[in-house]
């Protein structure tokens, strides 16, 4: 299960057992704190992992499927509507992490140790493989985009792996890459606040 919460709505994808996601929109009572079920939708794919909201749509990490399902948001009306194509293949294998800068999307597979790069359609939301998709990164795990800048955690080892997002989209490796030290170990989860970003590592007492 995975939440995103805008304004006073949240989003919720499930994997069920039926081995396709169920994704539900919920409003939230700013009084009582209450949640009442407005929309759920099964647009296809099966157990996503990471969910990010950009530019209109929604997008899910499907880990099992291998794909990442695009709902595009009506916030007039507050409803989702699964994006004509949804859910769009990748070429890796455990999709378990998204980012996104400008008209691309970056998907991190764990399972084959590679970053899938899609070019999306401003226009409709919809995602194509860029023709540089299959970026190999060893122990690849969160992302995180700022400033034409992708970073990406390094789950197997103690480091940070920071690439220029070129206009085409492709990934090249920046000259401060990769970062280490600062109490790094086995990096799983990253965060943008403002210009700072934070780690958290994985099985260690401590954070970045």
């Amino acid at each position: 299960t995975l939440a995103f919460t805008l304004h006073n709505y949240v989003y919720l994808g499930v994997s069920e057992t039926t081995a396709t996601a169920n994704f539900s929109l919920y409003e939230l009572g700013l009084s009582d704190g209450d949640i009442t079920l407005e929309q759920s939708v099964t647009p296809g794919g099966d157990t996503p992992l990471d969910i990010l909201f950009h530019n209109g749509v929604f997008y899910a990490a499907n880990s099992v499927s291998n794909n990442v399902t695009a709902l595009s948001l009506d916030e007039i009306n507050n409803e989702l509507d699964t994006v004509t194509g949804s859910p769009f293949a990748g070429d890796g294998t455990t999709p378990s992490f998204l980012a996104a800068s400008d008209n691309f999307l970056f998907a991190s597979n764990t399972g084959t140790d590679t970053i899938s790069i899609f070019n999306i359609d401003p226009s409709t939301g919809a995602l194509a493989l860029n023709a540089s998709s299959g970026v190999s990164v060893t122990g690849c795990q969160a992302l995180a985009a700022y400033a034409s800048r992708l970073y990406v955690s390094d789950g197997a080892g103690a480091r940070i792996v920071i690439y220029d997002i070129q206009g085409t989209g492709a990934l090249v490796a920046n000259a401060a890459s990769p970062v280490t030290g600062g109490g790094l170990a086995s990096p799983r989860a990253l965060a943008l606040i403002g210009a700072r970003l934070y780690a958290a590592n994985n099985r260690v007492a401590s954070g970045a």
